[in-house]
């Protein structure tokens, strides 16, 4: 299928083509202006009725969620008297005006999340510590619990992202996508082209036989969650965030030609994802200033301490992990300090990285849907970082990250382009022989993802994928231009970060022009072999394949024994058991 095809199908143009050869047939009649004023008039008054009703319908609303609040108080025997205003500031904090809930719907949900609230209170670990049931307290709750279901059968879950800080934004998944999935579990397919032997999982695939560890392979995975935030895991739906710094001069915003960054890359073996990220925790003021810092010196048992760190905290959700290495390193240690950048590098190599085992189209495009919602809680982690810190060598790490997520999300939209018309066309099968655990709900997943992206992203007025592909790509380059902007070594990683990204983008001579521009003196292992290449090749067509062979090997060594640690630790098992 070709990407992003049903941008230039539009079903109305023959009646679009009919409706002009009837205007111009009339063009000279009477009756032209008759039909034209009565259409006009009538537009207006629809116009004017559907504000007169959307008006309405916000004035009410409010009013609506006071009196289920009320009302779902009321009727709740656990709480005394003087805890009525402290538990309506926290549910009006919860904002579920983009779904069309009658009010009895709106009061189960109030109800629910005051027995949230009896619980924490119940279990007295606030009391002990005299602090305050928060917001988050109760999101905690809900996490755990995956959302909570209503009456009508719906289903509330709660959204990963804490954009807004004000209200938190609730989901609703409708009732007939939950008895989908439901129905898709209950009956997998029989006839599977995948056996288990000695821990790990034997695949035919379109690519060969592909050997898979079983933790990976039948790990849980959250369909229901990742359906329900929806197509606003992407930046390109719910809005890249404004990034403010000092922008660097020379730096090319490119656009590109053709759409070769949107080519498939499944042949890769392992995909070591960097992934990037805001926590609902996050708003935890950080305020200890630069010049009270200590100065980081790092020797043998306090690197064996960190790495012990490192494995301790790898279970935890990313955003949870990065918030005791803000709390235990960042907030202590000089955010300038070659030692710290170095730490903040291991831990994210070690613990914010990802691997992605591909299979084929199918398990490639939903592992991607997958990693992007465990992962959607981090970036604005990363965002706070910046906005508190932004002048300094971390800061300019954890943007980089950042830019590396834009990639991530970028072929995410890729893979899931790829793999819609299989996923489609699977569904439709009587027979269905399976490679892929969980397949029929994985091509589920995909199609509703599909469907609703494509919509959305036509209706914000891209008419191919060489424009959604450039704006992730600006994206990418106003990061790297803030960075380069900065100076120093922060300069020096921006611009090969930046020469990386030219190179995937097939302008090999920008690429070099922009690695030349780095200092001599800096530090990359992969820089020294591109340079290598360049000056012993003295054609650029003879060192490309070099290069891309370079790249490649620095990008997935040591990925056999960061796979061995994930699996060693657990981490696809503790993902089972954890919900956002």
């Amino acid at each position: 299928m070709e990407l992003f095809s049903e941008f230039f199908v539009h079903p109305d143009e023959k009646l679009c083509s009919k409706f002009k050869g009837w205007i111009l047939a009339k063009q000279s009649s009477f009756s032209l202006a008759v039909y034209l004023s009565v259409l006009l008039h009538s537009a207006i008054f629809v116009i004017f009725c559907i504000s007169t009703l959307s008006s309405s319908s916000v004035s009410t609303s409010k009013p609506s969620n006071q009196r289920a609040i009320s009302e779902a108080i009321k009727e709740d025997s656990g709480l005394a008297d003087n805890q009525g205003k402290g538990i309506t500031d926290l549910l009006e904090g919860f904002d579920i005006s983009e779904y069309n809930l009658s009010e009895n719907e709106i009061k189960q949900l109030y109800k629910k999340l005051i027995a949230s609230y009896t619980q924490i209170k119940d279990s007295g670990k606030k009391d002990k510590e005299n602090l305050e049931i928060t917001k988050e307290d109760l999101l905690n709750i809900l996490h755990q619990k995956g959302g909570f279901g209503l009456s009508s059968g719906k289903k509330i879950i709660p959204s990963v992202s804490s954009k807004g800080k004000d209200t938190t934004k609730l989901n609703v998944l409708p009732k007939p996508t939950i008895k989908d999935l439901q129905s898709l579990q209950k009956f997998p397919s029989k006839d599977l082209d995948y056996y288990v032997s000695q821990g790990n999982v034997w695949v035919r695939s379109p690519a060969g036989t592909k050997i898979v560890p079983s933790q990976y392979f039948f790990r849980k995975s959250p369909y229901e969650q990742i359906l329900a935030q929806g197509i606003y895991l992407f930046y390109i739906v719910d809005g890249f965030p404004v990034l403010q710094g000092k922008s660097s001069s020379g730096v090319h915003y490119v656009d590109t030609a053709s759409e070769s960054s949107f080519q498939q890359k499944t042949k890769k073996g392992f995909q070591v994802i960097l992934l990037s990220g805001l926590s609902d925790s996050s708003s935890q003021i950080f305020s200890k200033a630069q010049e009270d810092r200590e100065q980081l010196e790092i020797s043998p048992s306090f690197e064996e301490h960190f790495s012990q760190f490192c494995d301790d905290f790898l279970a935890l959700p990313e955003e949870q992990q990065f918030l005791y290495f803000r709390t235990n390193y960042l907030e202590k240690y000089d955010l300038d300090s070659e030692e710290l950048v170095y730490l903040t590098r291991k831990f994210t190599y070690r613990n914010l990285n990802n691997i992605i085992i591909p299979i084929s189209e199918i398990s490639s495009a939903f592992d991607y849907l997958e990693e992007l919602y465990y992962n959607k809680p981090l970036q604005d982690q990363f965002i706070q970082f910046w906005q508190d810190y932004p002048d300094t060598y971390i800061g300019a790490q954890l943007l980089l990250t950042l830019a590396s997520h834009y990639e991530f999300e970028k072929r995410a939209i890729e893979y899931l382009y790829a793999a819609y018309d299989e996923a489609k066309r699977y569904l439709r099968q009587k027979y269905k022989v399976s490679e892929v655990f969980n397949k029929k709900t994985k091509c589920y997943v995909i199609q509703r993802m599909f469907e609703k992206l494509d919509r959305e992203i036509r209706e914000k007025g891209y008419r191919s994928a060489k424009e959604v592909t450039q704006k992730y790509i600006e994206e990418q380059i106003k990061i790297y231009d803030i960075v380069i902007g900065m100076g120093g070594e922060s300069r020096n990683n921006g611009l090969y970060d930046l020469a990386c990204l030219y190179w995937d983008l097939n302008l090999p001579d920008l690429a070099i022009e922009t690695w030349a521009k780095i200092d001599d003196s800096f530090e990359s292992d992969a820089l020294d072999s591109i340079r290598e290449a360049l000056s012993w090749l003295e054609d650029v067509k003879n060192a490309r394949t070099l290069i891309d062979n370079i790249l490649n090997w620095y990008a997935t060594r040591g990925v056999d024994k960061r796979l061995k640690r994930l699996l060693d630790l657990g981490k696809w098992k503790a993902r089972g058991n954890t919900l956002r």
